[in-house]
């Protein structure tokens, strides 16, 4: 998955998650980043 802008990801991740869920389902879901990760817009990370 090419990374784009939020809008476009958050689409692409919920359409490959819904496909994965449908063929082989889940328990858990982890989430990994590289770089910042920015939850707070004026957080100084």
């Amino acid at each position: 998955m090419t990374a784009t802008l939020p809008e476009a990801m958050r689409g692409a991740i919920e359409c490959f998650l819904d496909g994965w869920r449908a063929a082989h389902g889940f328990a858990g879901l982890g989430i990994a980043s590289f770089g910042p990760v920015r939850l707070a817009p004026g957080a100084d990370d």
